[in-house]
């Protein structure tokens, strides 16, 4: 799996520089190119990335207002002529830091730091048992009930499990291998995005489904199998 990757930087020429180092390294991927934390906010909000490359001065926001800024930052690796940031840096959980100018060694040095730290940290369940599954979550585990679970949505290379307890979990794996796991006499696919608690539907229309006060896309493809799980529950004439 390739890792998604960001560059920022105002100088066209550094720019260019870090592009073509990530272009030699076979587990990343260079999703985007901006001249400024404005461009790459805009391009985040609608794409997942996972790792940033940022210089740190740059005019109207700084790497480091920038990273301050988003609310679930991915990594960053911070690119700065200026040593003295890298302490307010490091307090902002940078990754690590290259100084311009920065030898192709330095740069693979950083990058297989956050790639150690990615796999690391990758999401996945484990140890499913009757009612309940943990997830893995940084460096803890956490346990989850099944009958907690409301749905489950796909956003890329993650999911989101979404509970009646809290936030949603977002978990480093595809829908397919949820799937797989979760009982299949309890979750049902809707949409090639999302898997349902099926018990905790409210509402079932022609291409949707109501979960709450949420709607869940349901796919022309995946209606006969959510009918057929509701069908024992249904009473009928």
């Amino acid at each position: 799996m390739k890792i998604n990757c960001l560059v920022i930087d105002d100088d066209p020429i550094s720019r260019t520089i870090v592009c073509n180092y990530i272009n030699q390294v076979d587990s990343l991927h260079l999703v985007a190119s901006c001249e400024n934390p404005v461009q790459a906010m805009t391009y985040m909000h609608s794409n997942h990335v996972q790792l940033v490359f940022s210089d740190i001065e740059m005019p109207m926001l700084n790497g480091l207002e920038f990273i301050k800024s988003l609310n679930e930052p991915p990594l960053f690796i911070f690119i700065t002529s200026h040593q003295e940031y890298a302490l307010e840096g490091f307090e902002v959980n940078a990754t690590d830091f290259l100084t311009k100018p920065f030898t192709y060694a330095r740069f693979l040095k950083a990058v297989n730091k956050a790639l150690e730290i990615i796999s690391g940290s990758q999401k996945e369940i484990i140890d499913v048992q009757k009612d309940y599954f943990f997830v893995k979550l940084d460096s803890k585990l956490i346990k989850l009930y099944f009958d907690e679970v409301l749905y489950v949505e796909a956003q890329k290379d993650y999911v989101k499990i979404f509970t009646i307890t809290g936030k949603p979990q977002l978990v480093w794996l595809n829908l397919k291998h949820i799937e797989e796991q979760f009982p299949s006499d309890l979750f049902v696919r809707t949409h090639r995005s999302y898997i349902v608690n099926i018990s905790k539907v409210d509402v079932i229309l022609n291409e949707e489904i109501i979960i709450g006060n949420t709607s869940i896309p349901l796919g022309m493809s995946y209606k006969e199998q959510v009918l057929k799980m509701i069908d024992p529950k249904l009473i009928k004439r």
